[in-house]
């Protein structure tokens, strides 16, 4: 690919967009491939992660709560909804935590990042509240942010299209 792109004169310069999950996979693989492979963690100009989140178990409690909320709601059985969030998050507490709390928070590595990082969050996401970005914001070398008030998890660039566009062009020419 790098030769190819080197004989026909295509531009390397990558630009990542990840959401929630994929926004922290997305860190920790830069992350890697700025110890591994320098040549293509050269090649990133920009990252752009929307609805990220420092470690799984930062979240683990509202997105169980916002996911019950959500099923109960589909099949018009709210007053389920306590039960289920308590059955899911003992469930996620026996089985899951322990190995989740042994993974870094991307916190640990997100400063080791040279490049600009454009952060998107809804303000109201239930899933993953606002008050989760500001610690990665806060550790980046190179942060903007674009907060959302009338939007939901990971949804941002649906409900707010034209928006959306607007603002990752914008990211995108000042990254490059």
């Amino acid at each position: 690919q790098k030769q190819h792109n080197k004989k026909h004169n295509i531009s390397s310069d990558i630009i990542i967009h990840g959401l929630c999950s994929g926004a922290f996979h997305t860190v920790k693989a830069v992350t890697y491939l700025k110890k591994h492979d320098t040549e293509t963690y050269n090649c990133i100009k920009g990252i752009i992660l929307d609805s990220g989140w420092p470690a799984i178990t930062d979240i683990a409690e509202t997105l169980v709560d916002a996911e019950a909320t959500s099923r109960c709601e589909t099949y018009n059985l709210p007053f389920l909804q306590p039960y289920l969030a308590y059955l899911m998050l003992t469930t996620y507490n026996t089985c899951f935590k322990e190995q989740h709390s042994t993974q870094a928070p991307i916190t640990e590595v997100i400063n080791d990042i040279d490049q600009p990082i454009f952060f998107i969050h809804a303000e109201n996401d239930l899933f993953v509240p606002i008050h989760n970005v500001y610690p990665l914001i806060a550790t980046a070398k190179n942060p903007t942010s674009w907060f959302i008030k009338e939007s939901s998890h990971v949804n941002n660039h649906l409900k707010y299209k034209e928006e959306y566009a607007y603002h990752m062009e914008q990211f995108i020419k000042s990254a490059l």
